[in-house]
């Protein structure tokens, strides 16, 4: 059984009364996980700026 179908077993026995809290915990979770992959790519640019021996501007972490 995939995790997708684990998580419809999961949800199908759900009241509907309770499905907007479920959504709502989805939805966030949705969002950590974007915050995280755009984190890692942020790190990841960070430490190939830091590596680049041609890099002779320095590292601005600050947003624009």
């Amino acid at each position: 059984m995939s995790v997708r179908e684990r998580c419809y077993d999961i949800v199908k026995n759900i009241p509907d009364a309770q499905l907007s809290y479920v959504a709502a915990i989805l939805e966030n979770a949705q969002r950590m996980i974007e915050e995280m992959q755009d984190d890692a790519y942020c790190l990841e640019l960070y430490r190939q700026a830091k590596s680049d021996p041609d890099n002779t501007e320095g590292i601005c972490l600050c947003k624009d």
